[in-house]
């Protein structure tokens, strides 16, 4: 496998393992967002694999922010309003 630096450009398709570094996250990572639906599906031809790095950025951008998902994911355990007596 290539090994890719940030002094190479990153090709159009990327395999599996170069599409779960380009994104930073390890492969099985990689694998488990994409059946979730979170990243989209590879494109294949000839039995080649590889996944389109625009579409990546896009779905990447979509993903929630951290600071976003955890100011909205304890919403749900605020109780109702207990008045002081």
């Amino acid at each position: 496998m290539t090994k890719y630096s940030q002094d190479m450009p990153w090709p159009r398709g990327l395999r599996r393992e170069a599409a779960a570094a380009y994104l930073g996250i390890s492969p099985s990572k990689f694998d488990d967002w994409v059946a979730r639906g979170f990243l989209p599906p590879p494109k294949r031809l000839d039995r080649v694999t590889v996944w389109d790095r625009f579409r990546l950025d896009v779905a990447f951008e979509s993903l929630t922010d951290e600071a976003q998902e955890t100011s909205d994911s304890w919403a749900h355990l605020d109780g109702p309003e207990i008045e002081a007596r």
